[in-house]
């Protein structure tokens, strides 16, 4: 089977059974996602594997950018656009949030 580049996607996805499949959005149909995701982590002679769920994940490769607020410094209803000109916006892939309480995100 020959895999080519689809530029309307970011990714190929291939199945044994069924050949190449669509299993995400277009690149430029979405913002982020909300999901878990999974930590692997050594303890001694073990990988001991940790879900996180509530898990935003932004589409880096889209150029979306996520800023986020703490509740603690801005309530959120009393957050407001004039607010946004103080965010640090970034769309670096490692600018992943596991969502709580506390938090807002703006993208």
């Amino acid at each position: 089977m020959v895999v080519e580049k689809n530029t309307t996607y970011h990714f190929t996805y291939v199945s044994f059974d069924k050949g190449i499949v669509n299993i995400e959005p277009a690149k430029k149909d979405w913002d982020f996602i909300w999901t878990r995701s999974t930590y692997h982590r050594n303890n001694r002679d073990r990988v001991i594997p940790y879900v996180f769920s509530d898990f935003v994940m932004i589409n880096h490769l889209g150029g979306v950018q996520v800023a986020e607020v703490l509740t603690s410094t801005v309530a959120y209803n009393d957050f407001k656009e004039a607010n946004l000109s103080t965010l640090n916006f970034s769309n670096d892939r490692a600018a992943r949030y596991k969502v709580a309480n506390n938090h807002a995100f703006f993208t």
